[in-house]
């Protein structure tokens, strides 16, 4: 059991141990205890602190039960220097698999049709697992056939054509935004675009 936390608890359980006693008391008295449990007769702790007991105590239990925090508690430190290694070693891992998956990610985008149509369960699941940062707005594009839709060569089209009411639009165009550095010439790149959406 943590020890603030059952020095906080015997506190409130049993008068035996004072605020001002040694923290040394204080352990020894618990180690000289019996284990607390929430079905133990209790005349002291309300309900709620049982609770909060029965909540700690399967928290104890399970830290003891976990192998890593049984060898911090012993305090086993001889393995200190190879963690060393392995943590340094991990994260030359974790770089190289960035990187792997930036090369299948590439591959992906490159030969995308392929993968859409031959290996498309591998693709869905890559594509749960997560897209590169780098790659999602190629990919979504991609996903949606946002290359290929038939809009894309229409509004070229649409521009070639002319529209009855090109004289109104160019004139309200020049009105709109007069003190706007963008729209401000007479032929001006902000008028010619704005021109073009409008028309």
């Amino acid at each position: 059991m943590n020890i603030p936390v059952t020095l906080k608890l015997l506190e409130m359980a049993s008068p035996a141990v004072s605020p001002d006693s040694s923290s040394h008391e204080a352990l020894s008295s618990v180690n000289s205890m019996p284990a607390c449990s929430p079905t133990s007769d209790s005349e002291n702790l309300s309900p709620d602190e049982l609770e909060l007991l029965a909540k700690l105590e399967e928290q104890n239990r399970l830290l003891e039960a976990d192998s890593k925090s049984l060898r911090s508690m012993n305090g086993s430190r001889r393995n200190s220097g190879s963690s060393l290694v392995s943590s340094s070693s991990a994260s030359s891992n974790l770089s190289h698999l960035e990187e792997d998956t930036w090369i299948l990610w590439g591959r992906i985008v490159n030969e995308w049709e392929e993968w859409r149509k031959r290996k498309e369960k591998l693709l869905k699941e890559l594509i749960r697992k997560g897209i590169p940062h780098h790659f999602r707005a190629i990919v979504w594009q991609l996903l949606c056939s946002a290359t290929d839709m038939p809009v894309k060569n229409q509004y070229s089209e649409l521009l070639k054509m002319s529209s009855p009411c090109e004289k109104l639009i160019r004139r309200d165009i020049a009105r709109t935004y007069p003190e706007h550095e963008f729209f401000k010439g007479q032929d001006s790149l902000g008028q010619e675009v704005l021109f073009n959406v409008m028309k």
